[in-house]
């Protein structure tokens, strides 16, 4: 662990729920920081979320979701590389199942360039893009939230 201050955070919060922000955080290697600026806001029962600036090398994010009822969400995240043009794109569909079980059904959709084998002796793949080098994916996660009582701790 390292001691000091390893992120920095401002913001100004508006009507229900709508903030505008930034967020500097700072990683072991100056390469690994991230300068962000943020929005999120509520339009019409849309949760809105955005990002944007340097994450890690990456340059922008966006995230929405809507509750269909309020134990079902649907939500979508957005993945945008500036740099070579490729996007990584996530429904996600997110059900409680109870107070601390919920289960979420997602899609990962990658788009960009493929990657490409070198015409060297030493045979290499030379990745083109982000999020052009994998296929589409998706998964079922069932998610379980423990409780810890603590009215039966004694200190």
């Amino acid at each position: 662990m390292r001691p000091g201050i390893d992120t920095l955070r401002d913001g100004r919060f508006f009507g229900r729920g709508g903030e505008i922000g930034a967020v500097a955080v700072f990683g072991r290697q100056k390469e690994n920081n991230s300068y962000l600026l943020h929005g999120e806001a509520n339009l019409a029962g849309v949760d809105l979320l955005a990002l944007g600036g340097n994450l890690r090398g990456r340059d922008l994010l966006a995230s929405i979701s809507h509750d269909l009822h309020p134990l079902v969400t649907l939500g979508a995240l957005g993945i945008w590389n500036l740099r070579d043009d490729s996007f990584l794109l996530r429904p996600l569909l997110r059900i409680s199942l109870g107070d601390n079980l919920s289960l979420e059904l997602f899609w990962s959709i990658n788009r960009g360039a493929s990657p490409k084998r070198n015409t060297s002796i030493i045979r290499m793949v030379v990745q083109h893009s982000e999020f052009g080098s994998g296929g589409d994916g998706g998964g079922i996660l069932l998610k379980h939230f423990f409780r810890q009582n603590l009215s039966a701790c004694k200190f």
